[in-house]
């Protein structure tokens, strides 16, 4: 009873009649700085989904969560596999990696699916609000007054971190709102042992988004550690460590409640093409170049965005002035630099992989507060403010002329207002003597923040400054994109109907242009590409073995670069045209009015193919990409333990699978020993001439292809040739060293090469810099299917200038004249679909040989395959596609998934949830284990 009573007055005291006072005044101030976002947004009709992963993945997964949610309350079940995306796709990670634990997303059932994107909007917006309320929440608790916890909450809700990813990334947004309630949950135990609400917010962060929640609480380990050796230090060693202790077995016991989400989504990532390896580099040059004016501006380098609002050049310096006074809050600060300094350490925050600092919303937070203190002391500054205050901004601004930084309109104004606050606190007394109003000075205040707030939100989303709002759709139109393929296809919608009422079948659609890869899920058609965080690992493997042009870590195959062989193993039966794309062998145009074109497979095959033959892993990694593709119409691959079991019939890798075609190099060339040279764009061309050839698939291979752009000093040597006579013309050698003062080597590239009209490029992203890079070293281009060709000249364009070196060339046709009589033979397996769903799939096969049938699905452990109702045996085959050994006749196949780990998770929960119970019921009788 005591404890309810202590229950409702500590709830009663969070929403007493002042705070509630406090969240409208919020409300107020929030609303209005919203109208200046909604203003520019309005003025040119957009809306709030960005164009990339706003639309494609967070609008589209709100949208399939809804429709997940109904027809569970329909049907009282849920499955999380679908078969929209790619080859077979768990949903369950990237629903948890973005939306499972956001409860905001379950009200989207209350509304109608046209008017979802208004709710979309909505909650970009509420989560930004929430953001406020929970730094309200931790100023009160810290006995702030209401001015300063006002002023640090609107500056921490509309910190550059926010405007940016706030919109972009809604469900970020969460995060940054969660921050400040993690250090109330963490300071609260430390301070008076209360463990309920900290063991509840590590639940609810880890199931909110597992990927925040990490480098969340790796600062919250931080500051704990530095909070209890801080405040226990006096008690001795033995204390603290049982003090630490206690909170790390607190701190586990919420990341076990959370496991029925949790560990479900980690193996998914760890099973991800994500979760691979990856060289972490030095932060570049121009990362530390704009890191100061950073501070107050929109300046970003490696998702490094933490600037507020510019009365920080004041409140900083006064708080570390005052450190000792907040001293593990100090240097939790202190610390938290580390890693925006050293890539490596930014690498461990970000879960040892590409090191972008998205948990620099943290650091803006620590600013916030900082103006919160500093404001809450409601004091004129005083001689030693004023000596900290010049020091500081002294090293500030020369550290900026050193680094030579760039310094835009935004930071000048920043810059202007600051002055406005200083005079404002510099003569505090002499104002309140002559105008004795505290809400005059609060007004003022005020009225500097909300300038600074409209002049940031006008330089990040208006036309005139950065243009931010036109990378988002606009307003009206997200329903219009749904059925018009992004607008790139106006009668998509009439086109898909058109292939469902001629065939009920299960296929595969692709199409030439398709920048909505997750628009399957919207049409509810069955389709090869997608784009999400969470790529399983066998899609990055299969691409890269191929090597697939189409391929980035976080998308599938996009059209597999219109290769012929693999797209029909894959199941793609049609594709829909737009524009004159060339086709891949063997689609047949379809009777069908309307603009686009659409084109059937007359070679497709079945979901599950028959193999007899086989090759050894080993022996399929020896071969070249497109060998490999040609071997997946003839023979399996397995490894040994799965060889052993199978008496098929084994091939070695002598076997001739394609063909190079002979070239010249035309004279005069600027290739040299394996070597190019790119010192203009003008001058960047290779011309291979080749033989005739007919019936062929036409690729271009570069292998093991390396880039160096040129350095500085290059660049600048280039130019310094064409003057000879250096004395007489030092001003034009000044003026070139100042033309490339903050040159930065770029090390993206891109190779394009062109044929009978048609050019194909493929390119590398920024080895240094960029979180979407994986090794590439080896080109392969598919320039198309020609029965003749008309043109003999293959030109090849460097597109960066350079240095490109390459072991090979190689100029491939690849004849279709087998193609017919291979396709043949994968399909003597008969196979039927009787029967299909989200998570199954039932058929017949009546095969011809005994073999190893291959599922055009991706292997993972959470298949069960069933072949005349008995369990047997799954395979993966061709390193990538489910398979199972079959014995000659008629079976009934049944393929049935689960979410790996999903109730060894739900298991561990309840199981955590019993142990919390007695916890809670010892800690109630005063008795404690932990």
């Amino acid at each position: 009873m005591r404890r309810k009573k202590n229950l409702k007055k500590s709830i009663g005291s969070f929403f007493h009649q002042d705070f509630i006072k406090t969240i409208g005044l919020y409300t107020f101030g929030f609303l209005l700085t919203c109208s200046f976002i909604l203003f520019i947004y309005a003025k040119y009709k957009k809306g709030f989904a960005w164009y990339m992963d706003g639309y494609v993945q967070h609008f589209v997964t709100l949208n399939y969560f809804r429709s997940t949610l109904l027809d569970f309350f329909k049907t009282g079940q849920i499955n999380f596999f679908l078969w929209n995306l790619g080859t077979g796709f768990d949903m369950f990670g990237n629903l948890a990696y973005y939306i499972f634990g956001d409860f905001l997303s379950y009200f989207s059932v209350f509304v109608s699916q046209k008017y979802l994107y208004l709710y979309y909007y909505f909650l970009v917006f509420f989560r930004i609000y929430l953001i406020g309320i929970s730094f309200l929440i931790y100023s009160k608790y810290k006995k702030m007054n209401r001015f300063s916890s006002l002023v640090g909450a609107l500056m921490y809700s509309f910190c550059s971190f926010v405007l940016f990813a706030g919109v972009r990334h809604p469900y970020f947004s969460l995060a940054v709102a969660l921050f400040p309630l993690l250090l109330l949950g963490i300071e609260r135990y430390v301070s008076d042992g209360k463990w309920g609400f900290y063991v509840f917010l590590i639940l609810f962060t880890a199931i909110t988004n597992f990927y925040f929640a990490y480098s969340m609480f790796l600062i919250l380990a931080i500051y704990g550690v530095i909070l209890v050796i801080y405040t226990y230090h006096s008690f001795g060693f033995k204390h603290v460590f049982f003090r630490l202790l206690r909170l790390l077995g607190y701190s586990i016991l919420g990341l076990l409640l959370s496991s029925f989400i949790l560990v479900p989504t980690i193996y998914s990532f760890f099973h991800s093409a994500r979760s691979g390896g990856m060289e972490i580099f030095s932060y570049a040059p121009y990362y530390f170049r704009n890191f100061l004016p950073s501070l107050i501006t929109m300046e970003n380098g490696y998702w490094r965005y933490f600037g507020v609002q510019s009365i920080i050049l004041m409140t900083l310096p006064i708080f570390l002035r005052n450190r000792k006074k907040y001293y593990p809050f100090f240097l939790m600060f202190c610390l938290l630099f580390i890693p925006l300094l050293f890539s490596q350490v930014g690498s461990i925050f970000m879960g040892f992989s590409y090191p972008n600092s998205r948990w620099s919303y943290a650091v803006a937070f620590c600013f916030c507060f900082m103006t919160t203190l500093f404001l809450n002391e409601e004091r004129a500054l005083k001689k030693e403010d004023f000596l900290w205050i010049g020091s500081f901004l002294f090293v500030y601004f020369f550290l900026i002329f050193v680094l030579k930084s760039t310094i835009n309109r935004l930071f000048l104004f920043e810059f202007c207002l600051f002055f406005g606050y200083f005079l404002l606190f510099a003569f505090r007394g002499e104002f309140f003597k002559k105008f004795k109003s505290l809400h005059l000075f609060q007004g003022m205040i005020f009225l500097l923040l909300f300038g600074g707030l409209y002049y940031t939100c006008s330089f990040l989303y208006d036309v005139n400054g950065n243009n931010y709002s036109s990378q988002f759709v606009n307003f009206n139109r997200v329903n219009h994109m749904n059925s018009t393929n992004y607008e790139k296809t106006p009668d998509f919608t009439k086109a898909l109907n058109f292939i469902k009422e001629n065939d009920s079948s299960f296929y595969r659609i692709s199409m030439d242009n398709n920048p909505h890869q997750n628009l399957a899920l919207m049409k509810d058609y069955n389709s090869i590409t997608y784009f999400y965080s969470i790529v399983p690992s066998e899609f990055r493997d299969m691409s890269l073995a191929l090597e697939n042009r189409d391929f980035s870590i976080n998308k599938e195959y996009s059209t597999f670069d219109y290769r012929s062989r693999i797209n029909s193993l894959l199941g793609n039966k049609y594709y829909i045209f737009s524009g004159n794309t060339k086709l891949p062998y063997g689609y047949e145009k379809m009777n069908y009015n309307g603009t686009s074109k659409i084109y059937k497979n007359k070679y497709t095959l079945p979901f599950g193919v028959l193999y007899t033959d086989y090759i050894s892993v080993e022996d399929f990694a020896k071969l070249s990409p497109i060998e490999k593709e040609n071997s997946l119409m003839k023979f399996a691959a397995l490894t040994k333990e799965d060889i052993a079991s199978f008496s098929g019939n084994f091939h070695s890798v002598s076997l001739p699978l394609v063909k190079n075609l002979a070239y010249q190099v035309k004279k005069n060339s600027i290739l040299e020993d394996h070597r190019v040279e790119i010192k203009s764009t003008s001058n960047n061309k290779l011309e291979l001439t080749i033989p005739d050839f007919e019936n062929s698939e036409l690729y271009v291979s570069l292998s093991n292809l390396r880039y160096t752009p040129y350095s500085k000093e290059e660049k600048i040597q280039f130019e310094l040739k064409g003057i000879k006579d250096k004395e007489s013309q030092k001003n034009d050698i000044a003026k070139i060293e100042y033309k490339y003062k903050n040159y930065l080597p770029t090390y993206n590239y891109r190779v394009n090469a062109k044929f009978d009209g048609r050019t194909v490029g493929e390119g590398t992203q920024n080895v240094k810099v960029d979180a979407y890079y994986f090794d590439n070293f080896d080109y392969v281009i598919n320039l198309g299917y020609y029965e003749k060709n008309k043109k003999n000249v293959i030109e090849l364009s460097f597109m960066n200038e350079g240095y490109y070196t390459f072991d090979d060339v190689s100029i491939v046709a690849v004849s279709m004249d087998d193609y017919p009589k291979e396709i043949e033979n994968l399909r003597r397996s008969n196979y039927q679909v009787t029967e299909y769903g989200d998570g199954y799939m039932k058929g017949t096969v009546d095969a011809e040989e005994n073999g190893i049938l291959q599922f055009a699905t991706t292997y993972s452990d959470g298949w069960n395959i069933y072949v005349d109702g008995e369990k047997v045996t799954s395979l993966v085959t061709n390193q990538y596609f489910l398979g199972a050994y079959l014995s000659k006749g008629s079976h009934e196949i049944e393929l049935r998934y689960h979410t790996p780990w999903l109730k060894e998770g739900i298991v561990i929960s309840i199981i955590s949830g019993i142990v919390c119970f007695v916890l809670s019921i010892l800690y109630k009788h005063k008795l404690r284990l932990l």
